[in-house]
């Protein structure tokens, strides 16, 4: 397949500049790209590859990590593999707390992770029938900057249809068991 060819030329470049922030890049997106070729086991080592490397990275790799971390999240969570979609956001909080600790990361950012990081959890822990626990993440998700975004509320959705707040294929409108969100004027 082109792609994957011209994806592992890419590797080998960032390989010889020894750049692992490229790298990382490189191999997380060959994973993405045997994935959509339904080729789940290539794609798996590929995405393992491009974690370690985030994970074994300087702090300059964290911010991938986290984003890594988010989309097997949701790989997990699409193929209804529940437990192990939480146990990647169980790593993407410990990683977020630890990124928080660095100077060079600014706060802006990490408000945003924890905004994705409370909705993907509050999401798969309803999934789960864990219903007070995802509560509580709902809540923590209300308490950053981000969720009073349009992005922030947007990534919010899924756990609203979830819990029955909204409908699909129809506007965003509140049912009767909404509860009334002021900052989105429902």
């Amino acid at each position: 397949h082109q792609a994957i060819h011209l994806l592992e030329k890419g590797l080998a470049f960032a390989r010889a500049q020894k750049n692992p922030t490229v790298e990382a890049n490189f191999l997380f997106t060959a994973g993405q790209t045997y994935y959509q070729l339904n080729k789940k086991k290539e794609a798996n080592q590929y995405f393992q590859k491009a974690i370690r490397l985030g994970e074994e990275g300087s702090y300059k790799l964290k911010p991938y990590l986290s984003y890594f971390y988010g989309e097997i999240f949701s790989i997990l969570f699409d193929e209804g593999k529940y437990q192990e979609a939480l146990e990647y956001c169980d790593k993407r909080e410990k990683l977020i707390q630890q990124m928080s600790s660095f100077k060079q990361i600014p706060i802006g950012y990490i408000d945003q992770q924890y905004a994705y990081l409370y909705s993907k959890k509050a999401c798969v822990l309803s999934r789960l029938n864990r219903k007070a626990e995802a509560a509580t993440y709902y809540h923590k998700f209300k308490q950053t900057r981000f969720s009073h975004t349009p992005q922030g509320q947007e990534s919010i959705l899924v756990y609203w249809m979830e819990i029955g707040a909204i409908r699909l294929g129809h506007p965003i409108l509140p049912t009767t068991k909404a509860p009334r969100y002021h900052h989105l004027g429902l």
